[in-house]
């Protein structure tokens, strides 16, 4: 059974249709070998059967992500999930101290509203329920924010549980430790129990996630449902021969057949446009095609890919580059002043000491010609004693 529930987990993935006869067989043969019983407690199973409590969470997202071929197998998959799912929390919540008091009171109060709809309960009442429909459960809408934020949390930190158990486990592989020494107080059975705990508690928060999801998901369907039949009873007053009885059955009319490959619906407009000649003043006929471009954008197209500007851009940053890079070149063999050319390495160069030598003397010039203080010219006035 182990083999098979593996077999079947992979094909959830790659095939979900696939997936739904697996763990339906896998379904069969668990409630044939009876391996849980509603007497058993978490302490009594195994660590290789906690796995097996989710077949029925699997079954239906496999079922979930299966394509319907109409609004009426869509309906009968949403509803035959939404049980799958409660028969799953079932489980959970019959096993003492596994699910959260969250986790119960969402699971508990989405049973008893469906129980009280399903009994006629819920027209009376326009209280909003935990799955968000009209309902008895008497929670408001910040409520129901509230719990799903919290069960939100609650998968959040689950699979963060199972990630940091997971590379744990792959940490004893690494060691080869034995199966009965423990790392981290975890041995080898106790690391595989938690991880099997953590994924059965963030399956709970998924499953109830959905449960709400299909409640609004099956009020669209029986909307869907109803216009389809809407289509079909039209169709057949029209005498188009379509069987309604059928679900399987399209409900458009079939398409008209094409045109001939002669036909002139086949050829494109034509356009003719009258003007008249500024010279002679005699009209002019000019017969145009409108074809692709009828329907172009108004907007201008793209002319590149991101590929081919990304290599511009690129093109452009190493050409920039190599003109800094020359421009720098060039700005070394400039004359400067001496104390400049030794921050730039470059005092053993004659030529460059040269130059600097004579923009030095300048320099030296230029100060004896224009004294420190030379130019304030508010210098001397006012009253000195101050």
């Amino acid at each position: 059974i182990s083999e098979a529930y593996g077999e079947a987990l992979s094909a959830v993935q790659a095939e979900p249709s696939a997936a739904v006869p697996l763990f339906t067989d896998l379904q069969s043969r668990i409630s044939s070998a009876s391996l849980f019983s509603k007497n058993d407690t978490l302490d009594d199973l195994p660590t290789s059967s906690l796995a097996l409590l989710a077949v029925e969470f699997h079954l239906a997202t496999a079922l979930l992500a299966s394509p319907a071929h109409s609004s009426v197998d869509r309906q009968i998959n949403v509803r035959r999930c939404r049980d799958l799912y409660y028969a799953y929390l079932r489980k959970l919540d019959e096993l003492e101290d596994l699910l959260d008091d969250e986790l119960t009171r969402d699971y508990r109060q989405m049973l008893e509203a469906d129980e009280m709809e399903a009994e006629g309960g819920s027209s009376s009442s326009s209280s909003i329920r935990v799955d968000g429909g009209a309902g008895t459960t008497g929670m408001t809408q910040a409520q129901v924010r509230e719990a799903k934020i919290a069960r939100f949390r609650v998968r959040k930190a689950q699979r963060e549980e199972v990630e940091r158990l997971v590379a744990l486990r792959e940490r004893r592989n690494r060691l080869g430790v034995a199966d009965q020494d423990e790392v981290d107080g975890y041995d080898d059975d106790g690391l595989e129990r938690n991880i099997a705990l953590a994924e059965l508690l963030g399956h709970a928060a998924d499953a109830l996630d959905e449960i709400q999801s299909s409640k609004k998901e099956l009020e669209m369907l029986e909307m869907a449902v109803m216009m389809e039949k809407e289509r079909g009873e039209m169709w057949r007053h029209k005498g188009s021969g379509i069987d309604t009885g059928n679900a399987m059955s399209p409900l458009a009319p079939p398409p008209p057949p094409p045109p001939p490959p002669n036909s002139l619906l086949n050829k494109p407009m034509e356009v003719t446009r009258v003007t008249r000649d500024p010279v002679n003043g005699q009209l002019q006929l000019k017969r145009e095609e409108i074809k692709s471009t009828v329907f172009r954008p108004g907007w201008n197209q793209p002319t590149m890919t991101l590929q081919q500007y990304g290599d511009m851009e690129v093109a452009r940053a190493r050409e920039r580059e190599a003109r800094q890079k020359q421009t720098e070149s060039d700005n070394l063999q400039n004359p400067r002043r001496y104390e400049q050319l030794v921050k730039d390495g470059m005092e053993d160069n004659a030529n460059l000491v040269d130059a600097s030598a004579k923009l030095d003397r300048k320099w030296d010039e230029w100060k004896e010609e224009n004294p420190k203080g030379s130019g304030n010219k508010m210098g001397d006035r006012g009253d000195r004693n101050f």
